[in-house]
């Protein structure tokens, strides 16, 4: 199946819920802004916030784009009948509503973007297309393989992240950061919801020191979502001869809005880095290397499958262990 030329596609806006984290939905923002410009359709982001992403559009993005992007849940309903709750799972055409709907769920949304231009050419002739997404997908060329297209799509990515803006309180204290700073590698370290997918230490001390060297750049920015693995990075960098530093965040705790803004501000400087060093299972790094065009320059280091196993296996002796005292063996009541 061929993609439909844009020119011949009904649709004309472009609804998208962006979900999960910061890094998630930044990714989702751009998706659909490409795809809403490749189908001439007008984009609007309903941005409803969750737990490890609590903050109102207006208190991360600048209010020029919020005047432009941002609709509220009411409204949304409003103007197309829909909310993100009641958006089936998957690829679905409402003919009454004159709608196609994508929630792809754990499958991804890019699973169904060969499917999309059927969906978009329907008899209905559909004119929204509503999408509730936590990550990226894009309509592929015929033409070309899959891994251009992916490449042409990561420069379409940059090419919107120049433009956005985020709020005044993040902008500057990033142009402070970087106020006379030199050249400097990205650092990008995820324990707290990616623990299993995550490098052997060894792999990122390897990485961190050939980076650094091929680079000829001895300032690490170190980003992390705990104070203490910050911390400890920080030294181990420091002993490989390295300058570490890092922005002194006051919050630490996924679900502040301050800890959001913390979040963000890292994320802008990780995209001013020469290069970066990450997690390749991290959304947060993998966008952060596009938006700063530094993706081919830059080290995603792959799940370490020993490691996981050991922390599987260290969680269920941990659980074993505990279990006569979490069920009240031994006691004379159960804790």
């Amino acid at each position: 199946m061929s993609n439909i030329p844009c020119k011949d596609s009904y649709i004309r806006s472009v609804l998208v819920y962006p979900l999960s984290g910061y890094g998630n939905r930044l990714q989702a923002i751009a998706s659909a802004a490409i795809l809403a410009e490749k189908l001439g359709a007008e984009l609007s982001i309903c941005w409803d916030a969750q737990a490890v992403a609590p903050g109102k559009a207006n208190e991360v993005f600048a209010q020029e784009f919020c005047n432009r992007y941002i609709l509220t849940s009411e409204q949304a309903e409003q103007r197309w009948g829909c909310s993100r709750a009641n958006i089936p799972l998957y690829l679905n055409i409402d003919r009454k509503r004159r709608q196609v709907t994508l929630a792809g769920h754990y499958r991804g949304e890019q699973a169904f973007m060969a499917e999309l231009p059927r969906a978009l050419a329907d008899e209905c002739m559909p004119e929204t297309l509503v999408i509730a997404a936590g990550g990226q997908f894009f309509l592929p060329d015929p033409t070309e393989s899959f891994s251009v297209g992916l490449t042409r799509f990561r420069c379409q990515r940059k090419d919107f992240y120049s433009q956005l803006r985020f709020t005044l309180e993040v902008e500057s204290a990033v142009r402070e950061q970087l106020l006379s700073r030199p050249p400097y590698v990205g650092l990008h370290l995820r324990y707290t919801d990616r623990a299993l997918q995550a490098p052997m230490e060894g792999s990122i001390r390897r990485a961190l020191r050939n980076t650094t060297q091929e680079a000829g750049i001895e300032d690490v920015f170190i980003a992390s979502d705990t104070l203490g693995t910050r911390e400890r990075w920080s030294a181990i960098a420091a002993k490989l001869g390295l300058r570490p530093w890092a922005v002194d965040h006051k919050e630490w705790n996924r679900s502040n809005v301050s800890a959001g803004h913390s979040a963000l501000i890292d994320w802008l400087l990780l995209t001013s880095a020469r290069s970066l060093v990450y997690f390749r299972e991290s959304t947060f790094a993998l966008e952060a290397c596009v938006a700063g065009g530094s993706f081919d320059r830059s080290t995603g280091l792959a799940t370490s499958v020993l490691r996981g196993l050991l922390l599987r296996g260290r969680d269920y002796a941990q659980r074993a262990i505990t279990y006569p005292r979490r069920h009240g063996w031994g006691s004379s009541a159960p804790l």
